[in-house]
């Protein structure tokens, strides 16, 4: 005992006189033999950790760090070492003993063990005894036996079967239920009997699983969790994925109404899985909600999927709108429920919701985008593929975003059939792209939109068609039976699709929108009449369309989309006639204001016929609908829809701003940036105050999120943009605040900036990073020392940065491919703060003498001292050198040979037309057969003759009826078998 700690004393004396650190004396250019660089470190593993610091867990990293005998100095005679590690994380449905039903969740299907430990003597070369040999197991399975050396801390790493470990069962009301697995050293095996020589300490042990995550199912639009049945109960299960849903308490409600509801049953999902984060997979507006959740902070969602999901709004969500606003009520709207209807609009998609809810850095976001034809035919109301409801533009249209692909599946089909599935699930069920698509989504030139309720029989509505470009007639609405017939200019009636004319129809009750539509190609120029029958008793409500896909066009815009309040907004339309007949026009904005009362301006006419205008000046704060109608005296009818949001003129942003580095935990580096945000407030109650931090690059950096209670009067409210994110983003130039929102006690959006401020004076390395850290850039290279032309040493150069200086220690195994360890090197150096490079050195001799060629891996990286520990699994794969450039190499012994080789090649020979004629290779074959069975009889000398007799007939038909170096080929596979014999 005393003699193991004096050599510990001994070992931390050592302080000086190692190779390793950068400054140690050159090798001369001319010595450097081969070179190479990797990328920087696998991400498994990568954790720093401050002195005294606890090991981390998370739901990937599973670990024991206290308790007896974990921390104690032990001999055999006190082994052995003997703890649980227990997993707390719910990976997918498990069998009565706890192993896992679908193993191919797990990457690798293997989990990694990873104890750190102290003085394990296995290079010791004295005669007295053994080294130190400890074995590990993992519930009751030996996995490998500890490796080190004297009076240093390493790592010890095992690669581990799935089927060795107990993995937790679910309970749906409570959640997981964590499974212990047991860990267990035998001490000093190979000196039992002889002396308590060795002795271990256990520091912590540490389970690695990285799985596919969980999933939460986010429902769309009028919708709830229902419609995923067909993924919870057949898709998921199947492949053994755990999922979560939920129901919103409105199925229509806004976007930050939704997020708030969504945290809760994200932080539900968490808590029941076990998880640090999750995925999620959000169809329709399910995939706006949780954008929205996202871009208010939430930095748990490791990737979106959204399904169908409308980007940059719906056509659809348009019309109705429209509707809505020119013919008060409408009563299938009150089906299409606000405030929803209007943030699924074009327009406000366009003005307010892509600036408002931007891309979270923490999260991957893919789309499933849905190219659906009725009797193959799309909807001719959404230009371009389309899902029936949702044009394939939007789905795809931000930047940020990953198509998955596209499926022929209609819009609330997207949940039950098995294509977006096959689809989501390569994300969803990925462990740890594809180029991204861009653009808008255009809206149908509506020429015709008309509100009526009928009441059984049927009802005709006129449409003027002026041209003969393709043009959609048809009716949408909300519920009952109804039927569309048209009739042409010249009284034929069309009640299908037919030459020219496509026929689409979709009476999904689940969309809250039916429609019946016609596509005519090449229309008949005149009076259309739409024939709309019922079959109800009672009154139904539908809205007759008529949409052109040429012709005149109208647009429609305001100066601005965002209007401070008080200001004036100038409404602005636009008429391109695109060669139509010159005609009259009366243009009329009908704003619909966030109150729900209507106002009628007339835009006036700059004089040419093409633009007109007016200014109108908001009364009340929100958002503003514009259904803008064109009327000629010619018949022409044209109608848009456009927008603005007017701000709060009680509750803003004063332009007050103060930022403050904040370092919680006095290590020298921000933990998070402060910026406190003045705002005046004049209607106090619960606002949401959004934010985010971009580069001048316009990168987003981190965004920050804070909900509070507001009194009347200024204030500052609080963002606290994580400094973490700040001081891995490797920023450069000021920082600049921008998308700042001022959310309501209402839902509203009372003030936004973009940009809000900027900030200079900060630098990446101001802000928190890890204290001990390995750097991209390592290098290997082999050197030949002595000139004999085999490399002695493989030197692999490791950048590292540490924030304290101070003496550090480092060591590593290398590994060749099969997983044995080659050699183990440990190294002990003076670091100052900053960054520093360090060298491990592995003897050539041990790398030749193993005998396999590279790349070989340098694995189990231990680097500890004053600022903290860092511990590494697999650091770096060197260049594929070959075993034989290195000293100690050893050819080996070429395979001798044996009758049955001698008997293959005699075939191998008369089938390349080397033995000649056939008669001689039977022969030849027959001589060295009998020979073989001499030997198997124990007749070694008679096998010996005979075999000598083959060697002279070989010699004589040799270049003659035996090809010359068949022959001696098979000449001197006799002699070295003869010589066998004799030995």
């Amino acid at each position: 005992m005393l003699r193991r700690w004096l050599a510990a004393i001994m070992a931390c004396l050592v302080v000086l006189g190692q190779a390793g650190a950068a400054g140690a004396t050159e090798v001369p250019a001319e010595e450097l033999i081969r070179q190479s660089e990797a990328p920087p470190p696998q991400e498994i593993g990568i954790k720093s950790y401050g002195p005294g610091d606890r090991i981390a867990e998370s739901d990937e990293e599973f670990v024991a760090d206290s308790g007896y005998p974990l921390d104690s100095y032990i001999f055999r005679s006190g082994g052995p070492i003997v703890f649980p590690i227990a997993i707390t994380r719910y990976f997918g449905p498990v069998d009565g003993n706890g192993r896992l039903l679908h193993p191919e969740l797990i990457e690798g299907q293997t989990a990694l063990l990873t104890l750190r430990v102290w003085d394990v003597d296995q290079d010791y070369a004295g005669p007295d005894f053994a080294p130190e040999v400890d074995i590990v197991s993992i519930n009751g399975h030996q996995i490998g036996m500890l490796t080190g050396a004297d009076g240093q801390w390493s790592t010890f790493t095992a690669e581990i079967p799935l089927e060795y470990l107990r993995f937790p069962d679910f309970d749906p009301a409570t959640g997981v239920i964590p499974a212990e697995n047991i860990i267990q050293i035998d001490i000093d095996t190979a000196n039992v009997g002889v002396c308590e020589c060795w002795a271990v300490e256990v520091d912590w042990g540490r389970l690695v699983i990285k799985g596919v995550r969980p999933a939460v199912l986010v429902h769309g639009f009028l919708s709830s969790a229902s419609t995923w049945d067909a993924w919870v109960n057949d898709y998921a299960p199947d492949a053994g994925l755990p999922v979560y849903t939920f129901s919103f308490d409105n199925n229509h409600g806004s976007w930050l109404a939704h997020a708030r509801e969504e945290a809760a049953h994200i932080a539900r999902a968490k808590q029941l899985f076990g998880v640090d984060k999750l995925n999620v997979v959000g169809h329709s507006k399910g995939g706006l909600d949780t954008r929205a959740y996202l871009a208010l902070g939430g930095g748990d969602v490791e990737r979106l999927i959204m399904l169908g999901t409308p980007n940059a709004g719906s056509p659809l969500a348009d019309i109705v709108k429209l509707a809505g606003i020119l013919w008060r009520p409408v009563r299938f709207i009150s089906l299409i429920g606000e405030p929803a209807l209007t943030e699924l609009t074009v327009t406000y998609m366009q003005l307010i919701g892509n600036q408002l809810v931007g891309p979270n850095p923490a999260t991957e976001y893919y789309t499933v985008a849905g190219d659906w034809t009725w009797r193959g035919f799309s909807n001719p109301l959404i230009w371009g593929p389309d899902d029936g409801v949702v044009a394939v533009s939007s789905v795809e249209a931000l930047p940020y975003t990953i198509s998955l692909g596209r499926t022929s599946s209609f819009h609330t089909d997207m949940t039950s059939n098995r294509d977006e599935w096959n689809l989501a699930s390569g994300q969803v069920l990925r462990i740890s792209q594809a180029g991204s698509t861009g653009g808008g989504v255009a809206v149908p030139i509506l020429s015709e939109l008309i509100s009526h309720e009928i009441t059984g029989g049927t009802q005709s509505h006129e449409v003027l068609v002026s041209g003969t470009a393709p043009v959609t007639l048809g009716i949408l609405w909300g519920e009952g039976d109804l039927n569309l017939t048209l009739t042409t200019p010249s009284g034929a009636e069309i009640r299908a699709a037919g030459a020219g004319v496509e026929m689409v129809e979709n009476e999904d009750e689940t969309l809250g929108l039916r429609y019946i539509l016609y596509r005519l190609e090449a229309p008949e120029s005149g009076t259309w009449q739409l024939n709309v029958t019922s079959s109800e008793s009672g009154p139904v409500s539908y809205l007759a369309i008529g949409a052109e896909e040429g012709g005149p066009t109208l647009s429609a815009s305001s100066d601005r989309g965002i209007i401070p309040a008080g200001d004036a907004v100038i409404l602005t339309a636009e008429i391109d006639r695109a060669g139509a007949a010159q005609e009259t026009l009366t243009v009329t904005a009908h704003i619909e204001r966030p109150d729900g009362e209507v106002d009628e301006v007339v835009l006036e006419d700059d004089g040419a016929g093409t633009t007109f205008a007016a200014t109108y000046t908001p009364e009340v704060e929100g958002y503003y609908n514009v259904a803008v109608a064109a009327t000629g005296n010619g018949g022409l009818r044209r109608f848009t829809l456009t927008g603005f949001q007017v701000l709060s003129g009680s509750d803003n942003f004063t332009g007050q701003f103060t930022d403050t580095g904040v370092d919680d935990d006095w290590d020298g580096l921000y933990n998070r940036l402060q910026i406190d945000v003045e705002v005046a407030i004049g209607t106090p109650g619960e606002y949401l105050v959004t934010g985010e931090l971009n580069d001048e690059s316009g990168r987003t950096l981190t965004r920050a999120a804070a909900r509070v209670s507001l009194g009347a009067g200024q204030q500052a409210v609080v963002l606290d943009f994580d400094g973490l994110a700040l001081g891995e983003s490797g920023f450069s130039g000021d920082l600049i605040l921008t998308n700042l929102a001022l959310i309501g006690p209402d839902g509203s959006v009372r003030d936004f900036l973009a940009p809000a401020a900027a900030f200079s004076g900060y630098d990446p390395n101001q802000f928190q990073r890890s204290a001990i850290r390995v750097l991209p850039g390592i290098t290997d290279s082999a050197h030949d020392l002595d000139g004999d032309g085999k490399y002695d040493e493989l030197r692999v150069e490791i950048p590292v940065d540490v924030l304290r200086a101070g003496y550090y220690n480092i060591n590593a195994r290398l590994m060749d491919q099969q997983n044995q360890e080659i050699a183990w090197d440990g190294i002990q150096v003076y670091l100052n703060a900053g960054e520093s490079t360090v060298t491990l050195t592995y003897p050539g001799e041990a790398i030749g003498q193993n005998g396999v060629d590279g790349p070989y891996l340098v694995r189990d990286f231990s680097f500890y001292g004053p600022a903290g520990q860092l511990n590494v699994y697999e650091l770096h794969s060197t260049f594929p050198y070959q075993a034989r450039e290195f000293a100690g190499y050893v050819e080996p012994a070429p395979d001798r040979p044996t009758f049955e080789s001698i008997l293959a090649k005699i075939d191998r020979f008369e089938q390349e037309g080397k033995i000649t004629p056939r008669g001689i290779a039977n022969a030849l074959r027959v001589q060295v057969e009998n020979a073989q069975k001499a030997w198997e009889r124990g007749q070694n000398l008679v096998a010996q003759i005979m075999l000598r007799a083959v060697v002279v007939q070989l010699d004589a038909l040799s270049g003659k009826l035996v090809d010359a170096a068949a022959a001696q080929e098979l000449i001197n596979d006799c002699e070295m078998l003869i010589e066998d014999l004799e030995h």
